[in-house]
C-alpha cells in the first residue's frame, strides 16, 4: 500500500516538472547540507518561507496533501557541479579523508568488507555554493485530498494539526498548520510545539490550548490511551488535562522588531485556529506583508 501511494505521488509531481519537488525520478546528483542549522538572515528566512509556502499552495491546487512538512524537509539547492572534474571538486571542498576500516572487536575484517572508508562532504565549505532557491523533500506521507488515508499521524509532533492529534483527518488545512510552524521555526530558530516534553498528541494538545485557547465544543471530548493516542476506546481512554505554562512559553521566545512581531502575530492568528475551515489557505498566505517586508530588515 505504501509502495502505491508512493508511485502516485512521484507519478503525479513528476508530470508537474517542477524541480522545486524531489522525487526518484527527479534528484540530485550531489545531496545538498540537510539537517540543523544556524538561523538565518531575516530577509532570506522570509525567502525560503515564502517558496515552501508558494510550493504548498502549488501542491493543494493539484490536489495532494503532503502531511510531512516540516523544516527537515527543505533543502537548499545548490549550484551545479556537472563542469568540474575530480580536481575541481577537490579544490572547492579538499581532499577525501580516508581512513581504514575498523572492527568493534578488534578483529581483521573479511574479504567482503571495504579496504577504507572516506568521511561526509561538508557543503558548507565551498563558498556561494549554495544558492537561495530551495526543495520540498520527503513526500512518502502525501495523498490525494479527495481519499485522506484513516490513519493521519505523519507530522512530527511538533508540526501536528489539532484536529489531527484529536483523531479527524489530515487535509490541506493540517499542511497550513504545519507550515505556520515552520515559518517561526524558519524565523526565529524554533517553533512554538517543538518542545522536548511534547510527546504524545494528548501532550500536544495541553500546549496548543495555552496559545489558543481550549478546544471548540463540536469537537466532543477526545480520548487518549495511556501512549497519548486518539482512541474512541470509552472503556480505556482519558480525556485531555490542560496545565498552565504559557509563561515559560513566551519567555523562551526570541525578540524580534516590534513591527515585524506584529506582522508574524497577524499570520499566524490567522493559521492557529483549531477548525480547519477557518484556517487561511497557503494561496492567501503568499499574500500576506510579512513576506514583503523590506529585505534590509
Amino acid at each position: 500500500m505504501m509502495e502505491e501511494k508512493a508511485v502516485m505521488w512521484h507519478n503525479i509531481i513528476s508530470k508537474m516538472n517542477d524541480e522545486r519537488f524531489v522525487t526518484y525520478k527527479r534528484f540530485f546528483h550531489i545531496e545538498g547540507p540537510n539537517g540543523r542549522h544556524s538561523r538565518i538572515h531575516p530577509w532570506l528566512a522570509r525567502r525560503v518561507a515564502f517558496q515552501v509556502t508558494k510550493a504548498i499552495a502549488d501542491l493543494h491546487s493539484q490536489g495532494l496533501c503532503h502531511r510531512d512538512f516540516n523544516p527537515s524537509n527543505i533543502v537548499f539547492r545548490i549550484r551545479k557541479l556537472d563542469h568540474q572534474d575530480d580536481q575541481g571538486i577537490y579544490r572547492l571542498f579538499g581532499e577525501p579523508q580516508r581512513d581504514g576500516l575498523r572492527t568493534i572487536s578488534g578483529e581483521p575484517t573479511g574479504a567482503e568488507a571495504p579496504r577504507y572508508i572516506v568521511g561526509n562532504l561538508d557543503f558548507t565549505s565551498a563558498e556561494d555554493l549554495i544558492r537561495d532557491d530551495i526543495c520540498l523533500i520527503d513526500c512518502d506521507q502525501a495523498f490525494l485530498t479527495s481519499a485522506p488515508p484513516r490513519k493521519t499521524l505523519g507530522t512530527p509532533l511538533g508540526f501536528l494539526a489539532p484536529e489531527v492529534a484529536v483523531g479527524k483527518s489530515a487535509s490541506p488545512a493540517s499542511d497550513v498548520w504545519a507550515l505556520g510552524c515552520s515559518i517561526l521555526q524558519i524565523r526565529s530558530g524554533s517553533s512554538p510545539f517543538s518542545i522536548s516534553n511534547v510527546d504524545s498528541p494528548a501532550n500536544l494538545l495541553g500546549w496548543v490550548s495555552e496559545y489558543i485557547g481550549r478546544m471548540p465544543r463540536s469537537w466532543g471530548e477526545p480520548l487518549f490511551d495511556d501512549d497519548g493516542l486518539p482512541t474512541t476506546d470509552t472503556t480505556n481512554g482519558e480525556s485531555l488535562a490542560y496545565s498552565d505554562k504559557v509563561d515559560k512559553i513566551i519567555e523562551s521566545l526570541q525578540k524580534i522588531s516590534t513591527h515585524e512581531a506584529d506582522l508574524l502575530y497577524d499570520l499566524t492568528s490567522k493559521i492557529f485556529v483549531y477548525e480547519p475551515a477557518q484556517r487561511v489557505s497557503a494561496t492567501d498566505i503568499l499574500a500576506h506583508p510579512w513576506f514583503h517586508m523590506d529585505d534590509t530588515t
